[in-house]
């Protein structure tokens, strides 16, 4: 699948963007953030911050030295500051002066340097940042031929305390996604148990474009505005389930522009399109499903230049 075409991973986005936005109801300026995440050479993250939430103090690191020029000549805004950093490095260097969204959007699967930058985070953010870590949800190639109790003891071995609740029935291939899940949102409890203030983790989603991928976060806020916030979240994306820390599986549903029209339909109160709908094979929980996403599922199109 292209990469410039990924519903799941776009869908995700404007999800990610609306938990932000929602932070206004707890006085947070979002405009005057700062954004810190890998805009590789596509910048899509960027130029939806940009437009929708108003941020222009963006830093994108990049850790791979043959990528960083292409990566400044692809910026789409002057004020993109491209790093030849890792994440590491960054959180090593930077002052935290600023109030910033972080999405640490790793290319690769689950290791020891994701759970340190989310611990070291833990001990420089501010009340008020914004935290996401999207990882691949797939075993790691140095645990793919090992039987799922192996997987489990390497887990321990590997991640210490923060991975003791992970189980063997957690760690097989077509269900490795939910132990990495478990450890990221572990990994964020620990990191904030000792903090004077609350790290609420409303954005727990699960996603397949081509892969399998898994993404954890969300703010952290004074007690008072956690409550606030998470009733907002409640309120306008009920579908993440905020009470439960159940992840939220975006649907993988390839749909034809004809089919999308009809589930539109569906989703907002047509009877009749619901039925053509069930004479195609799909059921209810998929229109639910639609109807859930309507305002974040991607639209593409073609055109002629």
């Amino acid at each position: 699948m292209s990469y410039d075409l990924r519903p799941a991973k776009q869908t995700e986005r404007r999800i990610l963007l609306d938990l932000v936005a929602l932070g206004r109801a707890c006085g947070l300026e979002i405009s005057s953030y700062r954004y810190v995440g890998m805009g590789g050479n596509r910048f899509y993250d960027y130029l939806l911050l940009h437009r929708y939430l108003g941020i222009h103090n963006m830093v994108s690191l990049e850790h791979d030295p043959n990528m960083v020029e292409r990566a400044r000549f692809n910026a789409p805004y002057g004020f993109i500051d491209v790093r030849e950093q890792s994440t590491t490095d960054f959180i090593q260097l930077d002052e935290f002066d600023v109030n910033s969204i972080y999405w640490f959007d790793y290319d690769g699967a689950i290791g020891t340097e994701v759970i340190a930058d989310i611990y070291s985070l833990g001990t420089a953010v501010s009340a008020g940042d914004f935290i996401f870590v999207t990882v691949n949800g797939r075993p790691p190639r140095v645990i793919r031929k090992m039987s799922s109790h192996q997987r489990a003891d390497w887990y321990t071995a590997t991640f210490g305390d923060v991975a003791n609740q992970i189980q063997p029935n957690e760690c097989e291939d077509g269900t490795f996604n939910k132990s990495v899940h478990k450890l990221l949102r572990t990994a964020f409890r620990h990191a904030f148990a000792s903090a004077a203030d609350v790290f609420s983790m409303p954005l727990q989603i699960f996603y397949r474009d081509s892969t399998q991928m898994v993404t954890v976060g969300g703010c952290y806020l004074q007690a008072e505005d956690d409550e606030k916030y998470r009733r907002r979240c409640e309120q306008e994306l009920p579908f993440l389930d905020v009470k439960s820390n159940a992840p939220y599986s975006i649907p993988h549903l390839s749909l034809s522009e004809r089919e999308r029209q009809v589930f539109d339909l569906a989703a907002t109160g047509r009877s009749e399109a619901f039925n053509r709908l069930k004479a195609m094979g799909f059921d209810d929980r998929d229109v639910e499903c639609h109807r859930e996403l309507i305002r974040y599922i991607p639209r593409y199109v073609e055109t002629i230049v």
